[in-house]
């Protein structure tokens, strides 16, 4: 049966957040027939101000808020996203409810202003034509408005999916005061390399600053017409043009944390990819679960459904006996390990307590 086939898509996600194995789960589930589920915001939107509020959920350690606390204080992100009014209820409303709000700031660029969202108008004519536009002027808002308030900038399509903690992880080793670039970087156009929009890029707050001061007054680094072939293609180039270095964003076994595709393209080694890929990827890139760090950042072309189920399994699911389980508190001073975990698993059931 499909249900008893082993994910590597699902073990790789749990090993995210409990450092184990998901084993005997639908690969079913996780097809990019998620992409047809109907309303999941209907099934999970309940979590939204649990998500929304904290950034966290129930089963992290309490030893660990102190440390997550101060480290979102000293690794200030603003996300910003790009999004248009027609993909405002399509798709920012479920980025919004998901993983944007675990940034210290975020913004759209630019959503329906009817729809509560966090948006700011640009003025820019809305459609891929325009989207060089759209990239420069939202960088030119956070430069007169933000660029003192936060060390990182991070520019995320709407059908984005980023880990925004382990964003911060990657970062918290560099300078913000360092003309540094992340992402996922191609190869193509840009001699030195540019970093993919669609897995998102990170502007250190000295890469801001020379982008706006330096490489947008001088066509000769930069492009001056709002047209352009490729947004990403143009930032790369303008970023090269004032020094601002393309840093490696994969972790010490050369696993890369920022993806250009969905986890399901990436981990299904025997499937066939894009092939376009390959020539594109800046370095040496591995099919399968080895693709991937196990601090990745984000993932692109994540659809409605899958980003809900994303962060179901990311933030909320639990495996019993990880270490997010704290059944030491249950049962009698002089109980064993197995007679707290058997309290814990009664505590837990609906059995026992109607």
């Amino acid at each position: 049966m499909a249900l008893c086939r082993r994910s590597p898509v699902a073990s790789y996600f749990l090993g995210l957040t409990s450092g184990a194995a998901l084993s005997l789960l639908a690969f079913n589930f996780f097809s990019s027939e998620l992409m047809y589920f109907a309303k999941p915001n209907d099934v999970y939107y309940g979590s939204r101000a649990l998500l929304t509020s904290h950034g966290r959920v129930e089963h992290v350690r309490e030893e660990n808020e102190e440390l997550m606390r101060e480290v979102s204080s000293r690794v200030r992100v603003l996300c910003w996203i790009m999004t248009s009014h027609k993909n405002t209820y399509k798709k920012a409303i479920h980025v919004n409810a998901t993983w944007a709000p675990r940034c210290n700031k975020h913004i759209f660029f630019s959503a329906d202003p009817k729809s509560g969202l966090p948006t700011v108008n640009l003025n820019v004519t809305e459609g891929r034509r325009h989207l060089w536009a759209k990239t420069k002027r939202a960088f030119k808002y956070l430069y007169e408005h933000e660029l003192h308030n936060f060390d990182w900038f991070y520019k995320a399509d709407d059908d984005t999916y980023a880990l925004v903690e382990n964003l911060r992880f990657m970062l918290m080793g560099h300078s913000p005061d360092a003309p540094l670039s992340f992402g996922c970087k191609f190869k193509p156009f840009v001699k030195s390399g540019y970093m993919s929009g669609g897995a998102g890029y990170v502007l250190s707050r000295e890469s801001l600053r020379r982008f706006v001061e330096e490489a947008l007054p001088n066509k000769t680094k930069c492009k001056g017409s709002d047209s352009a072939f490729a947004e990403d293609v143009e930032m790369g180039k303008c970023l090269r043009n004032v020094g601002v270095e393309p840093a490696d964003s994969r972790d010490y076994q050369g696993r890369h944390r920022m993806l250009p595709l969905a986890p399901t393209v990436h981990m299904n080694a025997n499937g066939t990819l894009p092939k376009w890929l390959m020539s594109y990827m800046f370095y040496p890139y591995r099919k399968g679960s080895q693709c991937c760090s196990n601090y990745v950042v984000s993932f692109h072309y994540i659809n409605t459904g899958f980003m809900y189920t994303l962060d179901y399994f990311i933030y909320k699911l639990s495996l019993f006996g990880s270490h997010h389980e704290h059944f030491q508190k249950y049962g009698a001073v002089n109980s064993t390990i197995f007679e707290r975990a058997t309290a814990f698993a009664r505590s837990y059931s609906q059995v026992g307590n109607s």
